[in-house]
């Protein structure tokens, strides 16, 4: 799924959503290349953010029974960050593959830009890779919020638990 450029897009908008007038040719193509930049750097820090969560998995699981704690704990140092970040990282580098990953990282949404890092550590609780791609997608076209994700993917948590399902609130 790519979105439509944002000189397309303003091209089709309707006249009551360009109340301010549209954008010049040049201002279009500039705003365009500035959106381009913006999510190539999410797409950079997403792919960063990976990177360290296969390290820390590997570290977790490969570690021939070395105290995992305390090398989580020295990566955390080294990166200046907690360790339980780093535990998520590794949550996503374990339910979502590289290819997968990577397939995630082409999707944008309707202002262009990809899903942030925050919809991703959601997205990977999905159970399968289809499932997954499809909460993304729904999120890229319904521009969904962390705090709505969140929300659904606990129903989904519930129903597949077979436990009550949470009452929106």
């Amino acid at each position: 799924m790519t979105a439509p450029t944002l000189c397309a897009r303003s091209k089709r908008s309707p006249p009551s959503a360009r109340r301010g007038g549209e954008l010049s040719p040049h201002l279009c193509v500039a705003a365009e290349r500035i959106v381009n930049r913006i999510a190539q750097a999410a797409i950079e820090d997403m792919r960063a953010r990976y990177e360290i969560g296969e390290v820390a998995h590997q570290i977790r699981y490969n570690s021939e029974n070395r105290d995992t704690s305390a090398l989580l704990r020295g990566l955390a140092r080294l990166l200046n960050m907690d360790a339980s970040r780093l535990r998520r990282y590794a949550r996503v580098a374990e339910s979502i593959r590289a290819t997968e990953f990577a397939a995630l990282l082409g999707l944008r949404g309707y202002c262009g830009l990809p899903l942030t890092w925050s919809h991703v550590e959601l997205i990977a609780q999905g159970r399968t890779a289809a499932g997954r791609r499809q909460v993304a997608e729904d999120v890229l076209s319904g521009m969904l919020s962390v705090r709505a994700l969140r929300v659904r993917m606990g129903r989904a948590a519930a129903r597949d638990a077979g436990g009550p399902r949470p009452t929106a609130g």
